[in-house]
């Protein structure tokens, strides 16, 4: 691969990478829904560096994430800090861009990353191009943005 991207493998890759990560890190169903209004409260972001040059934002409300750590930790929820709960997210991050990744190019085909990272939902950066994605899990929305450098 050369770093460009092809949108249309990327938007067909993506929602499969979220269904993924949510059924096995959070043991979530998701469904792929349209653009929904909606005031998020919190981002995660990772850089995808090699072979492919771009920023996947996931962007979420509390219920989700709430909902995550539940399904996660179960009753250990309640004994759990700030950072534990953050880590949950930001592993659930880490194993869908890798999934996005595998979908994209292939199984077993060599990528680089940085690691996820919560990030100030109000922070926005201009991107010429970009892929939006909004999803229901189990009666939860959330988007999934990658922004092609």
């Amino acid at each position: 691969m050369n770093g460009s991207i092809n949108i249309e493998k990327a938007s067909i890759s993506l929602p499969l990478a979220v269904s993924e990560a949510f059924e096995v890190m959070a043991f979530m169903d998701v469904i792929e829904t349209g653009p929904e209004e909606c005031e998020y409260r919190y981002k995660i972001k990772i850089d995808i560096l090699n072979p492919l040059h771009l920023k996947i934002d996931f962007y979420f409300m509390d219920d989700l994430k709430n909902k995550i750590i539940e399904n996660v930790y179960g009753e250990e929820t309640v004994r759990l800090n700030e950072e534990a709960k953050d880590d949950c997210l930001l592993e659930l991050m880490n194993v869908l861009a890798g999934n996005f990744m595998s979908f994209y190019s292939g199984a077993g085909e060599a990528y680089e990353m940085n690691l996820p990272v919560m990030d100030d939902v109000l922070h926005k950066q201009n991107y010429s191009k970009y892929i939006s994605c909004y999803f229901n899990a189990e009666g939860l929305n959330f988007k999934v943005v990658i922004n092609i450098k």
